[in-house]
């Protein structure tokens, strides 16, 4: 639950007994909100959404690390690379031979991005770890799906126009 859906005695019994922590709004995902996509590149484009994922994450991972449970502590060691099962790598393998090759060369490069970026969103769909991460227990809002998501639909968008 976002800190904002909470009345200031339960936000304040949260943080007082329970030793909660409330993330403020990240500027990440707001700023991701915000961008004129015509001005970016696929690689921005890709970044933007994988930074925005990190960011999210990074505060359930923080929460995690305080706690001194073992499997807690594994779920916090979790990264983006983990949590999209070697997808976002062939995502940036294909991103890099779409980048490198020559203007002329490029629509033949688009094939093996557009297969690598249904490949993940089929991924993060099913994953029922990003699922667990989204939803998770400290009700601390992680949102993966939809800036990845987003910055997929926006890259699908610009290479097919």
């Amino acid at each position: 639950m976002p800190k904002g859906d909470l009345t200031a005695v339960q936000q304040e019994f949260l943080e007082n007994y329970l030793d909660a922590e409330f993330p403020e709004p990240d500027e990440t995902t707001a700023l991701f909100d915000a961008v004129d996509f015509a001005e970016l590149g696929l690689a921005d484009i890709w970044l933007l959404g994988r930074t925005a994922a990190d960011s999210a994450i990074s505060a359930l991972q923080a929460e995690l690390e305080k706690d001194d449970d073992p499997n807690l502590q594994r779920i916090a060691q979790f990264g983006m690379q983990d949590l999209t099962d070697g997808h976002q790598v062939k995502v940036t393998k294909a991103m890099l031979g779409y980048n490198s090759a020559a203007p002329g060369d490029r629509p033949g490069q688009i094939a093996p991005l557009l297969a690598a970026l249904a490949d993940l969103e089929t991924h993060l769909e099913k994953s029922e770890l990003v699922t667990l991460l989204e939803d998770n227990a400290w009700d601390i809002p992680v949102a993966i799906r939809t800036p990845l998501n987003r910055a997929i639909a926006q890259m699908r968008a610009k290479m097919t126009a």
